[in-house]
């Protein structure tokens, strides 16, 4: 995706733009070299972009592909996206790059959004982190009633 086709659905984010139902989000570096085939911040700013997510009203899906980013920086994006109330479906694939840790990010998130109706979890086997996943996403979704 190019950087403004990027800066646009970043401005269709911030703005709270109706149109803007859907956010697919990719990025992750493979040798040093960039591959994405979705949209990632323009600016790397995955703070601000948590943020504007977090407030926005019109997204019903968040999909999640892949994302190598380092700890800190996934757990205060997972962080910022507690505000937002009107995800309806949660998708995350690949998500086994944290051990399972990106359900802890998400943890305020999971509870907060009662309009959350659809959450699509899609493992990597390759990084041998299925069960503590699973450990962390049941212990989660126990404190539902």
């Amino acid at each position: 995706m190019r950087l403004a086709e990027r800066q646009k659905i970043s401005q269709q984010i911030e703005s709270n733009d109706p149109k803007l139902e859907r956010v697919s989000i990719q990025y992750h570096e493979c040798h040093g070299h960039e591959h994405w085939e979705e949209f990632w911040p323009p600016d790397d700013d995955w703070k601000r972009e948590g943020d504007s997510i977090g407030r926005n009203k019109h997204i019903k899906t968040l999909c999640l592909k892949r994302i190598g980013l380092r700890g800190g920086e996934m757990e205060d994006f997972c962080g910022r996206l507690a505000c937002n109330k009107s995800i309806t479906r949660l998708e995350l694939y690949r998500c086994g790059a944290w051990g399972g840790s990106i359900f802890d990010f998400l943890s305020p998130f999971l509870q907060q959004n009662s309009n959350l109706s659809c959450l699509m979890v899609d493992f990597d086997a390759t990084t041998g982190s299925i069960s503590n996943g699973i450990k962390i996403l049941t212990k989660i979704l126990s404190k539902f009633n």
